[in-house]
């Protein structure tokens, strides 16, 4: 047996060496080298591909959580302010005191009405948004948006967005209570459009901080590696 298997090794040298021989290994080698070569050019190609499709979809979600965030943002802020608007005394000498008309009153609670509308749908999605934030821009800017607060109460975390428009609802529902029922004074007038001012600031401020942060995650070399702080 050892004696036909070194006959076999031998015949087999021989014709390795020759033209023919060396012709056929050159074939063997360039289908075997090709076939894995374009097996891995393949699966490179793949991956590549899939990738690109992961971050289109990415940059889809964070195109739709900045557009349709800042709108409720928008909105909500600005109905807030015409409500307020409702409120001001006639145009200069301003009085110290004023009241509200008959007229002004029922345009205050169309205002109001309007803007309640804004609150609903809100409530309906706020937490929902911090859970898309959590997820693309990270636990820093979800946190800045909407913490619960501690006491179990469906209120939010002192100095978080969310509880900006808290405070904010709760001042100008207070003006407007008052504007229906007795005179109005510049000082507490004052207060409440300085709030929402402070408002527009912070809404103003979030929104570039959320551009900035999805912008960063874009540009990364890994834009889909977990950013958590």
């Amino acid at each position: 047996m050892s004696r036909r298997f070194a006959n076999f090794a031998t015949h087999l040298a021989q014709l390795l060496k020759s033209k023919i021989g060396l012709l056929v290994l050159g074939f063997v080698l360039t289908t075997v080298c090709g076939a894995i070569i374009n097996g891995m050019y393949a699966n490179s190609t793949w991956k590549r591909d899939k990738r690109f499709e992961l971050l289109k979809a990415e940059l889809q979600k964070h195109d739709e959580l900045l557009s349709d965030l800042t709108k409720i943002l928008g909105t909500r802020t600005f109905r807030l302010q015409r409500v307020v608007w409702v409120t001001d005394p006639e145009p200069s000498p301003a009085p110290d005191t004023w009241q509200l008309n008959d007229e002004a009153k029922s345009r205050l609670n169309a205002r109001w009405d309007d803007y309640y509308q804004s609150v609903v749908d809100w409530n309906v999605s706020y937490r929902n948004y911090a859970i898309k934030l959590r997820l693309l821009a990270g636990d820093e800017m979800a946190d800045k948006f909407f913490v619960g607060d501690l006491s179990g109460a469906r209120k939010s975390k002192a100095g978080t967005l969310c509880w900006q428009f808290e405070k904010c609802h709760d001042v100008v529902s207070r003006l407007k209570k008052k504007a229906l029922a007795s005179p109005l004074e510049r000082e507490e007038q004052d207060v409440v459009q300085h709030d929402i001012d402070d408002l527009y600031n912070k809404v103003d401020d979030f929104v570039a901080q959320l551009y900035q942060r999805l912008g960063e995650k874009e540009r990364s070399d890994d834009p889909f590696k977990e950013s958590r702080k």
